[in-house]
């Protein structure tokens, strides 16, 4: 309870967990009167601190430019619906599927600026003791690894991932 002190007049909780805490569940965190911290504040989960000027800037963007990159292998049955469903909703939008979700595509049109979120729905593998080596599987077998994406030079601060599996 002491924490929660320090959260009134907050809507926004953000954590940045270390190494095994990556595992935590923060949404399902309980507040002192039983409900989920998810039912009272925006949840959010950063990888790393570098995260947070991005988050910061991104919130003072007036439009939300999304580079959606979905079932790069063809074999999540949703996640190019999700895809299009995500893409009506954002007013800037570009999908990439199947073959077209390369890396060599991805991270040129990352490095262009153009995108402030990113949002991929595909598979990933999960690198336990170095989560920076992470990375998410797009089109020919390849991985594009956390750590690329963070250091590229683009305007992203947001990155989603849904639909994803421990390869």
């Amino acid at each position: 309870k002491p924490v929660e002190d320090y959260l009134r007049g907050n809507e926004r909780v953000i954590f940045v967990p270390h190494l095994a805490l990556h595992y935590l569940p923060f949404c399902a965190l309980r507040t002192s009167d039983g409900k989920r911290i998810i039912e009272k504040y925006e949840v959010v989960s950063v990888p790393t601190p570098r995260l947070l000027k991005r988050i910061r800037k991104t919130e003072r963007e007036a439009v939300a430019n999304t580079l959606i990159v979905a079932n790069t292998r063809g074999d999540l049955k949703y996640a190019g619906e999700e895809a299009k469903r995500i893409a009506s909703i954002v007013p800037e939008s570009t999908i990439l599927t199947g073959n077209d979700a390369n890396k060599e595509t991805i991270l040129g049109l990352m490095e262009t600026g153009k995108f402030n979120e990113l949002h991929f729905s595909c598979h990933c593998r999960i690198h336990d003791s170095a989560r920076s080596f992470s990375g998410m599987l797009v089109a020919a077998g390849e991985r594009i690894e956390l750590n690329e994406i963070l250091n590229i030079k683009h305007n992203a601060c947001l990155l989603y991932t849904s639909d994803a599996a421990d390869e």
